[in-house]
């Protein structure tokens, strides 16, 4: 019985703090281009025009709204499938080493997201060969999150982790790595009384 509560106790924890995550990603800054004219945002220093064929950067909730309504594009934040699979293929052969890759920002959330819009944008046009890239795409992910998960998880044992492995990694890594130090701690206690 007390197991079941802790991990509805934990399921409620990280429940709240991925969303959290999630609002974070939403209010990261994406570039954006503009597709028409007479396009105005008010902000907290007025006004501001949007000029048709220019790029700006405002956050993704906003971009995304935006794009909906065919005001604007998104620039491509999804990482080409080739550097995808360099990616994993870098992490897997590392197996015994650090890791081996840095991922910037919300690395995971864009690429899910990335793969979410290209799954949707396959089933529109029916095009055959956004299925195969959305197949690689998904290989990649498998794969680079298996190697890394595996590595932050031997991170997890360690006192301490070096300045330049948190540096490589990506904002839902960290959190992550976090929880797993957390938890690992707090087993160790329990166990030890």
């Amino acid at each position: 019985m007390i197991v079941v509560w802790a991990r509805m106790l934990f399921e409620l924890v990280f429940g709240r703090v991925m969303e959290f995550l999630k609002r974070d990603f939403e209010e990261d800054s994406v570039k954006i281009e503009v597709y028409k004219d007479g396009l105005r945002l008010t902000t907290f220093e007025g006004v501001l025009e949007l000029v048709k064929g220019g790029e700006y950067t405002v956050p993704r909730w906003l971009a995304d709204l935006l794009a909906k309504k065919g005001y604007v594009k998104i620039k491509d934040a999804r990482i080409p499938v080739e550097s995808l699979s360099v990616l994993a293929y870098n992490e897997e052969t590392a197996y015994s080493k650090p890791l081996t890759n840095k991922l910037k920002g919300f690395f995971y959330m864009t690429m899910f997201k990335a793969r979410r819009d290209l799954t949707e944008e396959a089933k529109t046009t029916g095009d055959l060969s956004k299925f195969e890239e959305l197949k690689k795409i998904e290989d990649a992910m498998d794969s680079l999150l298996k190697s890394r998960v595996r590595k932050l998880v031997n991170y997890s044992l360690l006192p301490d982790v070096q300045q330049d492995v948190e540096e490589k990694l990506s904002e839902e890594e960290k959190y992550l790595l976090k929880t797993l130090r957390a938890i690992v701690a707090l087993w160790k206690k329990k166990v030890g009384e």
